[in-house]
């Protein structure tokens, strides 16, 4: 896992994708979406960072 701000990002290894997840409230993270299906194969962890300013 890895958070940036209110944005919870999960590997998912079984399906390889990667979920998203707004935590907002904390005690009630809300998915927003997924990607990676098809592309990833198995993601062992996360790297997030922000390219530019």
């Amino acid at each position: 896992m890895a958070i940036t701000d209110t944005t919870l990002y999960a590997a998912n290894f079984n399906n390889s994708t990667v979920e998203i997840y707004d935590s907002t409230t904390p005690t009630d993270p809300v998915r927003v979406r997924d990607f990676g299906e098809g592309i990833l194969n198995g993601p062992f962890g996360l790297a997030i960072f922000t390219v530019g300013g």
